[in-house]
């Protein structure tokens, strides 16, 4: 059956060939379900639809495959085709097992139109050889325990000599990544054992697939006619007229169950099984009037919902449609079960059935097109949307390019001064250096002082005007907040006691870990710091604490100086504004820009009495722009 069938017949390059269901111990179907799965896909040719699930609702493929070593290209021809279908393909290596039965091929649930089938001998001791332009030739031999020798009918189709073990079994050192020659891209020459298994989906997620008309109509349909069926039943009916109501509704539930869950399989062709169940429930109603009586059989009473729900999802001129299929189809079953019905029953059936369908279609019309119209407006709100962020981003460069100009003339202006003075310094101390003496030594150490004073200043002018054009991307990782105070309390003290200032630290011990990007908020205090630092005069003191506050944490820097001016608080945080004689006014900018980079805000006010505190409040969890 099947052994070695195909080894012979050329196989088209866009045919991907894969084989699963392994007729063996390792393999997870019996040979009654693997014999009519191989009998079907050579009758068929085609497709075979197979379901193996875990669970209802979802797609599993979960049975042994053997995957046979193709080419690079038809491999990931394979992994595509699956891939595009909604399958995930798991290629687990294991170790070659000794089968000796035939291997089939199976398309599960993957719709692949172009998928055959195809078998070969899974204990054959070596693998077809394929070239790229036709098929492979065989001759049989019996040496070296292999029953075959295949050889390629062009140049480079030829088998590998280490592709089989003089057992006849496949050789674990040929594999996917050894065995594969590169000359011979279509060459077969080993196979593994792995698993598949589709992307797991619940019957929820499943369910969602559908749009709300097509669900509701689902069950609304299942309902109506399995719910008629047994209602109905509760009717007494002539001897003659009795059926088996159990059973029927057992068939009709498992119908319903069965277009449910076709619809499920593939969504795209919903309207085509909706149309095709909607026929052969219409010939159901009409079977059961002919065995029951016809014109006076209960079942006629099956017609009112049926139309009604299906005028719903189809429209209202498909529902009058279905009125006159209606009225047709209980005319002719009373005709063949007398007595006959008068013409104007079936006229007064059509208007009771016609009137409730084609109301109930014109409302569904309506809520298709309102809903239409309201999906219309989300598209334009959502591109006019779109086109605001779009023109916000705009106005956010054109911002930071007008900032950037302002700032070029600050740094000409700012940078000139320095400038100056490193020359006029340089000059003098070329005067002094020809005519050397003591008193000219120090003023030259006065000098050499002034201009290393004035290089800080500058390249400090510099590095603040970089950091505000070039603001960097945090880079959020877990840090210990009061480890981040007493790092910078420890590197500021050595200068604030020259000073003859007094630098303490008040953290909070409860304060967590939590996501920070440590250099910038490490430049964020310290920058607060700086301002303390030079608010104070001698015998000050400054304050680095942290504490927890609720779901936030505050990290303070507080100073015992002459506080914030009130002319000065309406522009406290304002670009380039300073009251220093040497500053940028880009510090405070700066750090209000990093705390609400962090999700946070800084907050500043005078202490009562003297000194002024800057508090940066940060959230204890923060929230991640993809959330």
């Amino acid at each position: 059956m099947l052994l070695a069938a195909g080894l012979g017949a050329p196989i088209p390059e866009e045919v991907p060939i894969v084989a699963a269901g392994v007729l063996s111990r390792a393999a997870a179907l019996r040979w009654w379900v693997a014999l009519p799965v191989c009998v079907g896909g050579v009758l068929s040719g085609d497709t075979i639809l197979y379901w193996v699930g875990h669970h209802w609702g979802e797609r599993v493929l979960n049975w042994r495959l053997v995957r046979l070593v193709l080419s690079p290209a038809r491999e990931a021809q394979l992994t595509a085709a699956f891939r595009n279908h909604g399958v995930k393909i798991v290629f687990t290596a294991r170790h070659v097992m000794g089968l000796r039965a035939a291997v089939f091929l199976t398309a599960g649930i993957v719709r692949v139109p172009f998928w055959k089938f195809f078998a070969i001998d899974a204990g054959a001791a070596c693998w077809a050889c394929r070239s790229a332009s036709g098929s492979p030739s065989c001759s049989r031999t019996r040496s070296s325990g292999c029953s075959r020798t295949c050889t390629g009918s062009s140049a480079g189709s030829g088998s590998s000599p280490s592709s089989a073990s003089p057992s006849g079994r496949p050789s674990r050192s040929g594999g996917a990544a050894r065995g594969r020659d590169p000359a011979t891209p279509n060459a077969i020459f080993d196979f593994v054992i792995g698993a598949t298994s589709a992307e797991r989906k619940p019957w929820h997620a499943i369910f969602r697939l559908l749009e709300r008309d097509e669900r509701a109509f689902a069950v609304l349909l299942a309902v109506v006619m399995v719910g008629g069926v047994a209602t109905l039943g509760l009717v007494p009916l002539r001897p003659r007229h009795r059926i088996d109501l159990y059973h029927l509704v057992i068939w009709f539930a498992a119908y319903k169950v069965g277009v449910f869950a076709l619809v499920t399989v593939n969504p795209r062709a919903t309207g085509t099984y909706f149309a095709g169940a909607l026929g052969i429930d219409m010939l159901l109603v009409f079977a059961l009037l002919a065995m029951t009586g016809g014109g006076d059989s209960p079942f006629v009473n099956l017609f009112f919902p049926l139309v009604a729900v299906n005028a719903y999802y189809f429209g209202r001129w498909i529902g009058l449609l279905l009125t006159a299929v209606a009225g047709l189809l209980y005319w002719t079953a009373a005709w063949l079960a007398p007595p006959e019905a008068a013409w104007t029953a079936v006229v007064i059936l059509m208007g009771l059935v016609g009137l409730p369908a084609f109301a109930l279609g014109h409302v569904a019309d309506r809520e298709r097109r309102s809903r239409a119209e309201v999906e219309r407006l989300n598209e334009e709100l959502k591109g006019t949307l779109s086109q605001l962020q779009e023109a916000q981003q705009e106005l956010v460069v054109a911002e930071r390019m007008a900032t950037v100009g302002r700032l070029s003339l600050r740094i000409a202006h700012e940078v000139r001064n320095p400038i100056s003075a490193i020359e006029l310094n340089a000059a003098m101390l070329e005067d002094i250096v020809r005519a050397p003496s003591d008193e000219q030594m120090k003023e030259a150490l006065g000098l050499v002082a002034a201009i290393r004073d004035q290089v800080t200043a500058l390249d400090a002018l510099t590095e603040e005007y970089l950091a505000f054009a070039r603001f960097p991307r945090p880079h959020f990782e877990e840090e210990s907040v009061n480890h981040l105070a007493q790092e910078l309390a420890d590197f500021i003290r050595p200068v604030a006691t020259r000073q003859g200032l007094t630098v303490r630290v008040e953290v909070d011990p409860t304060v967590p870990m939590m996501e920070i990007d440590r250099g910038l908020l490490r430049q964020a205090v310290l920058n607060l710091v700086k301002n303390g630092l030079e608010a104070l005069s001698s015998g000050g003191e400054l304050t680095i604490g942290s504490r927890l506050e609720g779901e936030s944490v505050e990290i303070s820097v507080s100073d015992t100086g002459g506080g914030i001016a009130a002319e000065v608080e309406p522009r406290l945080f304002e670009q380039f504004f300073t009251t220093k004689p040497q500053g940028t006014g880009l510090g405070l900018s700066i750090t209000r820009q990093i705390a609400e980079e962090h999700g946070g805000e800084i907050r500043w006010a005078n202490r009562a009495g003297h000194g002024a505190t800057f508090t940066i409040r940060l959230p204890l969890r923060r929230v991640r722009a993809d959330a």
